[in-house]
């Protein structure tokens, strides 16, 4: 009788046919739900970059410790987790205050071009003669003056302090009419017009 004695390969690879008929895959949602992490205190499990993970409720990129892992977002701020675990301000961007003092809406104030916070805090552009006010680069200035008005000395204080119906400016700033007009009515409406005396 011949007796035949398996090489060492060929039991390798039986056992490799028994090991993978007897595979087991195991369904963690089927078992009664996700697998959750156990993490430490002061910690909250996180998807980061698609693996669960425990991060620190003092981190602003996962929410602090809010109930979500939704990232601090306050507008025109630099966000970190205050003394509570709310997403709270540590500064705003260039060009923004937070003049409400609300955390919610983070640095709301745009100070290059809000009339109430022109260049700073309730820094009011106030209302001036004849003019429209405008805010630009942190400052107040006059946009335009209302029709039939000239800022000629560019003082920004006294709005558009010139009538363009008068001689000496007639219709814009440093435009006489001269010696032929006499009635002021008649002479200047933005354009001079002549008139003898007398007529």
């Amino acid at each position: 009788m011949l007796l035949v004695v398996p090489t060492a390969r060929v039991l390798a690879v039986v056992l490799g046919l028994l090991l993978i008929q007897c595979s087991l895959t195991i369904d963690e949602e089927e078992l009664g739900g996700k697998h959750l992490l156990d993490c430490a205190e002061g910690e909250k499990a996180c998807n980061v970059q698609g693996v669960v993970t425990c991060v620190g409720l003092d981190d602003p990129r996962y929410g602090c410790a809010d109930a979500s892992c939704l990232p601090c977002n306050l507008p025109n701020a630099t966000a970190v987790c205050g003394p509570t675990g709310k997403c709270v301000k540590a500064s705003c961007h260039p060009s923004y205050e937070d003049c409400n003092e609300i955390a919610a809406d983070g640095c709301e104030a745009t100070l290059n071009t809000s009339l109430a916070h022109c260049g700073a805090c309730d820094a009011k552009c106030r209302e001036l003669p004849h003019a429209e006010v405008s805010c630009g680069s942190g400052r107040c200035y006059i946009r335009r003056c209302l029709d039939g008005y000239l800022d000629c000395n560019r003082e920004a204080m006294d709005g558009c302090e010139v009538d363009a119906h008068h001689l000496e400016d007639c219709g814009e700033c440093g435009k006489p009419c001269g010696d032929v007009c006499c009635h002021p009515e008649r002479c200047c409406k933005g354009v001079c017009k002549e008139f003898t005396c007398g007529e």
